[in-house]
C-alpha cells in the first residue's frame, strides 16, 4: 500500500484498506463491502450486514480492515499516517497504566524512525467483559505512524499484535530504496 510519502508491504490476508467515508459515494460503498465480504468470506446477507456495519463503524479518516487468521470476526482498525509529534503525543496515553487492568509495552526496532513502541491494554469494562486494546506506534523527524485495534477477543488481539507489528516495520519513506524486513 501506497499513503503520501510513505510505501509499506501489506499482506492482502490479512489487510484491506478502508477508505475515508468522504472519499465513498453510494456505489463505491456498495463495491468496498462486495470486496470486504469476498476477502472476509462473510457470505451471504449476514455476511454482508457485518461489512457495512464495519464500514460504518471505520474512523472519518479511514483504516484498514484486519482479517486474523484464526478465523475471527474482521475488525476495523486505526491506521494512521501523519507528522512524528501527533504520534508522539498519543505514546503516553498508550503506556498509562491506570484504568487499565494490565499495560506492556515493548520498545521496538524501526528502520525509519527512531522511536517505536507496541502497547497491548487490558480493561475490565463494568459488569466484568474485557477489552484488550493493541497500538503499533513509529514516529521521529520524518513523520510517524500508528496502527491500533480494540477487541473483546483475546485471540484477534494477540493476532493483530504480531501482523501490526510487522506491517509497522515494513513503513518505510516512499523511494526509499530500502528492503523492507
Amino acid at each position: 500500500m501506497i499513503s503520501g510519502d510513505w510505501t509499506f508491504p501489506a499482506d492482502p490476508q490479512r489487510w484491506f484498506p478502508v477508505p475515508p467515508a468522504a472519499m465513498l459515494d453510494d456505489d463505491a460503498r456498495l463495491r468496498w463491502v462486495a470486496l470486504a465480504q469476498a476477502r472476509s468470506g462473510l457470505d451471504g446477507p449476514a455476511g454482508r450486514k457485518e461489512c457495512q456495519a464495519l464500514l460504518i463503524s471505520a474512523p472519518p479518516e479511514g483504516g484498514c480492515l484486519f482479517l486474523p487468521e484464526h478465523g475471527g470476526s474482521p475488525r476495523v482498525a486505526t491506521l494512521r499516517l501523519t507528522d512524528g509529534a501527533s504520534i508522539a503525543a498519543l505514546e503516553p496515553a498508550w503506556i498509562d497504566p491506570r484504568g487499565a487492568r494490565t499495560v506492556r509495552v515493548d520498545r521496538l526496532d524501526h528502520p525509519a524512525f527512531p522511536h517505536a513502541v507496541r502497547s497491548s491494554r487490558t480493561i475490565q469494562l463494568r459488569g466484568g467483559a474485557l477489552t484488550f486494546s493493541v497500538g503499533v506506534l513509529a514516529w521521529g523527524g520524518a513523520g510517524g505512524i500508528e496502527l491500533a485495534l480494540a477487541t473483546r477477543d483475546v485471540a484477534t488481539a494477540a493476532s493483530f499484535a504480531g501482523h501490526a507489528e510487522r506491517l509497522v516495520a515494513s513503513v518505510l519513506p516512499r523511494g526509499s530504496g530500502q528492503l523492507s524486513r
